[in-house]
């Protein structure tokens, strides 16, 4: 048994293939001992960082209508029925499992074959047809050992703002790797703000150069479409190139100089040499509002469905969601600043 801190902000459970038990002592037996509140991050786990991940996962919690026959359980909109519901009903129902947070669907699980499955707040039910006739033909999901990996990723700040905030679970999945700092640099901007990072983003365009991230809508939060710059961008400057100028700002106000400055006036043109600069970069971010950026070590953590990035001051978290629907090869999506949780 091991102390964790829970999505509940308590800390105290143990790790099996299939579940993972909680002691909580606030409850008089037998409900001191509970399975782990995690059904929402195991189902938001099937959909991965595909192109509209969260709309399918959305899809999949939203209400249904009330079925002849079944239990309905107005609370989260489903029905559960037929040996599901013999199975929830027999083995502890409401206290041990929570309610249901899915109709049942098929899956293709972690064993690779297709199943018939049902979401609850605290477990996945399967049915497993080669065991029919037996009681082991309805069996929890045996997501454990991921569960427990994925919880020794989640770790300090990035973790606390994670268990704390559900549309931050939701949205950015599971974590693919545990918080690592690297060399990075920043700059404000009147309508948002340039984040550069020294680690390169090979997905999008070949790995030959580093990236640099561009935050357009503002301080607190932004979103970008396909009409919209894209954002992420390669770091093509070289120490000694010549950027060029750019129309002169106000008093106050700055133009962006190195690679910062490189995209905000080539925009497009970094990507296809043989289109002119545009100007949708520098138009959606405005003028710089300091003479240089910020250089310092940030803390990236990667996720299925984006990241999250320190600020220098520490204290705020930026959470960049890319898995939205793209535009060919263009890394879209959106990002908010949160506070950093208290300790």
């Amino acid at each position: 048994m091991r102390i964790e801190t829970l999505e509940d902000g308590r800390a105290y459970q143990q790790y099996f293939e299939r579940v993972r038990l909680e002691y909580h002592p606030e409850h008089a037996p037998p409900y001191d001992v509970l399975l782990g509140h995690f059904g929402r991050r195991v189902l938001r786990a099937q959909f991965g960082g595909v192109n509209n991940a969260v709309a399918l996962f959305q899809q999949a919690l939203a209400p249904a209508a009330p079925l002849a026959g079944a239990a309905y359980f107005p609370e989260t909109g489903h029905n559960l029925a037929g040996d599901f519901l013999a199975y929830w009903q027999a083995n502890g129902d409401l206290a041990q499992f929570g309610f249901p947070i899915t109709e049942e669907r098929e899956e293709t699980l972690e064993d690779g074959n297709r199943y018939r499955v049902q979401y609850f707040e605290r477990a996945r039910f399967e049915y497993h047809p080669e065991h029919a006739g037996t009681p082991y033909a309805i069996l929890l999901g045996q997501f454990g050992r991921r569960i427990e990996r994925e919880a020794a990723h989640l770790t300090g700040d990035f973790g606390r703002l994670y268990f704390a905030d559900q549309g931050v679970r939701d949205r950015l999945g599971a974590p693919i790797e545990a918080a690592r700092q690297m060399v990075g640099a920043t700059q404000e901007f009147e309508r948002g703000r340039m984040f550069y990072l020294s680690e390169v983003e090979t997905i999008y365009w070949g790995g030959d150069a580093p990236t640099i991230y561009v935050f357009a809508g503002g301080v607190q939060s932004g979103s970008l479409d396909n009409y919209g710059p894209r954002l992420a961008w390669p770091d093509t400057w070289r120490e000694g190139e010549e950027i060029g100028g750019g129309p002169g700002p106000q008093p106050g106000l700055f133009l962006p100089q190195r690679g910062f400055g490189k995209v905000w006036r080539l925009g497009s043109g970094l990507l296809t040499p043989n289109l002119p600069p545009n100007a949708a970069v520098r138009d959606r971010l405005g003028y710089a509002l300091t003479a240089d950026e910020t250089g310092y070590r940030l803390a990236v953590q990667r996720f299925n469905g984006g990241f999250m990035l320190s600020t220098p001051d520490g204290r705020f978290i930026y959470a960049i969601f890319t898995n939205q629907p793209s535009n060919g090869s263009a890394l879209l999506g959106e990002y908010a600043r949160y506070d950093v949780p208290a300790r």
